[in-house]
């Protein structure tokens, strides 16, 4: 692990990434055997927000922690709350595979995956969507997608991407090749009832661009 020069934590990853191309790139509701090449467990309150970097790009699950592990001074933000800095159960780390997301006793109650098409075979829909929503395990899901091409665009997401690293719970990944091929998620906000997390794809070289993603967890009304 290295640190840029504002200080935040990199994990520089040995893997050739599959990701090549944001333009591969397809949204899973429920792809999840993918091995993480990193990964952070985020809790807040009853929850676990796994953030995982894969090969092919990244995989957020929202995960409920087993009673046994909830301890007594466990207090759940209130609905109104927002908890800028979400505590990390795991250190950040570069990993040859992890289990699947509700492998250790977490039952998983949404999983976000955006990667790359496997073996290049476009998926349905035919391209990763600009605004998609979908319902699962008691929470509403709004998720956002752009692509923005350019040399520069890729320079200010990558500060964008450390910013929001720096101000929240987070974890960028570097893959060989360029300083600015690099794969980061962080979490934007996190409440009892609300979970927000950001992530940022970034493509150097001939054909420069970025894909940022943003996603919006809500607990259904009377859900616990």
């Amino acid at each position: 692990m290295k640190s840029s020069a504002d200080g935040v934590a990199t994990i520089m990853i040995d893997v050739e990434p599959v990701d090549t191309s944001g333009r591969l790139l397809r949204l899973h509701t429920d792809r999840t055997s993918d091995p993480a090449v990193a990964s952070l467990d985020v809790t807040v309150g009853r929850r676990v927000i796994r953030l995982d970097v894969l090969a092919a790009s990244h995989r957020v699950a929202l995960l409920d922690r087993p009673a046994s592990d909830r301890l007594a001074s466990d207090r759940p933000a209130s609905d109104s709350s927002v908890v800028d800095r979400p505590t990390s159960d795991r250190p950040v780390s570069a990993l040859s595979g992890v289990d699947p997301p509700d492998a250790d006793g977490c039952a998983a109650l949404v999983t976000e995956t955006v990667a790359c098409v496997r073996g290049g075979v476009p998926a349905s829909p035919a391209e990763l969507p600009r605004r998609s929503g979908w319902v699962a395990g008691g929470w509403t899901m709004e998720f956002h997608s752009t692509l923005t091409e350019g040399v520069a665009a890729v320079a200010a997401g990558r500060a964008a991407a450390e910013a929001a690293v720096a101000a929240g719970q987070g974890l960028i990944a570097r893959f060989p090749g360029s300083a600015d091929a690099v794969t980061a998620l962080a979490v934007t906000a996190a409440a009892d009832s609300a979970i927000a997390w950001s992530t940022w794809h970034l493509y150097p070289g001939a054909d420069p661009h970025v894909v940022h993603t943003s996603t919006v967890a809500t607990l259904t009304p009377g859900r616990p």
